[in-house]
């Protein structure tokens, strides 16, 4: 094990400890012993601390906080999993709060690496929504809980007709949200799943040059996505692609502080080699044209261009081996869709495309 897996490691077992402490104030909520504080790790004082100040926060009485039962619902949803847990788990039958803060929770739709999502109806405006609280980990430092915020941020600037937009993010007691509007999807990875045949190479054309033309407008605003995948890209009711998930969003004139160097961030199947060497610092429009030539080259192909058996083995592919021949794969692909797609893939941020407006036009 290299020095900084150790050092992942460590982190783990610390955020599981924490995990383990608000688990505990959690189920001291339950039985009604609110003056209870759980005990902080001594391996890492400053954590600690912030779990202890998130427990004060939330005893503090102010106006529309929950009360000790609504607070253990929350907290106990949002603790369902350990922040270790898969990225991507498919959503359980676990029990959701029936409200958080005016929204009143229908259903939930999926759970990530960074937040839940649950389908809600806001019942001032009488419109459904797509609610995202954070993980249990984004409670406990002031960077994660700052990163989820983000997303709401970075995604109330843009107003496209191609991108989800996020309605208000706001804050119930320790839990903080983003509501966005919501897509009933599907999702572009289970459209693609639930397709037998071939996709047309035109379409799969057409499809990406609608995102790029969004990114785009996006980059223009000083928004940079990074995790650009199929899973961000939902169909709305008049089967409209949409980009949404701006959780790893850079905004390019506030976000230097917010990501550290050696973090890495992103999906290793879909991320530019500059994210991969844990550089998320230096992501740019042309690492969001990258993924889109992944995206690219899965729709024609079904199979994404850089896929190992680890993630570590996908992160190694990424950073040093060319994209295999698309045209292989589909002969009927047209050599100019070939000549787009693997500049989008080119290792070199300067020899892929300019912006994503310019893919945009040559698709």
């Amino acid at each position: 094990m290299t020095p900084r897996d150790d050092r992942h490691a460590a982190t783990d077992d610390v955020a599981d400890e924490l995990a383990d402490h608000l688990a505990a104030y959690h189920e001291a909520l339950i039985a009604g012993r609110t003056g209870e504080t759980p005990g902080a790790s001594s391996r890492d004082t400053t954590r600690a601390e912030s779990v202890l100040k998130l427990l004060e926060q939330a005893r503090t009485p102010c106006v529309d906080e929950p009360d000790d039962a609504a607070l253990a619902e929350l907290l106990g949803d949002v603790l369902l999993e350990s922040p270790s847990a898969g990225a991507d788990a498919p959503p359980g039958d676990e029990p959701a709060p029936s409200k958080v803060g005016r929204f009143e929770i229908v259903r939930q739709l999926g759970r990530g690496g960074h937040g839940v999502v649950f389908l809600a109806y806001d019942p001032v405006l009488r419109r459904e929504v797509a609610l995202k609280l954070p993980r249990a980990a984004a409670l406990l430092t002031k960077e994660l809980r700052q990163r989820f915020l983000r997303e709401a941020q970075a995604a109330a600037l843009l107003t496209h007709p191609n991108l989800v937009p996020v309605h208000e993010v706001g804050e119930v007691g320790p839990l903080c949200y983003a509501a966005s509007a919501y897509c009933p999807g599907p999702a572009l990875d289970e459209w693609l799943a639930d397709r037998t045949e071939p996709i047309d190479p035109r379409y799969a054309a057409e499809l990406v040059a609608t995102l790029a033309d969004a990114l785009d407008y996006a980059h223009s605003q000083g928004v940079v996505h990074r995790d650009l995948k199929p899973a961000n890209v939902l169909f709305d009711a008049g089967r409209v692609p949409k980009i949404c998930d701006f959780g790893l969003a850079r905004l390019e004139q506030s976000d230097q502080t917010l990501t550290r160097d050696g973090a890495l961030l992103g999906t290793p199947a879909y991320m530019a080699p500059e994210q991969d060497a844990g550089r998320s610092h230096a992501a740019m429009p042309q690492t969001d044209v990258h993924a889109m030539g992944g995206l690219l080259y899965e729709r024609v192909t079904r199979t994404t261009p850089f896929q190992g058996e680890t993630d570590v083995d996908t992160i190694h592919r990424v950073a040093t081996q060319a994209a295999p021949s698309l045209r292989r794969l589909r002969t009927d692909a047209h050599r100019d869709l070939e000549a787009i797609c693997l500049r989008c893939l080119e290792k070199d941020p300067g020899k892929r495309y300019a912006s994503a407006g310019a893919l945009a036009t040559d698709l």
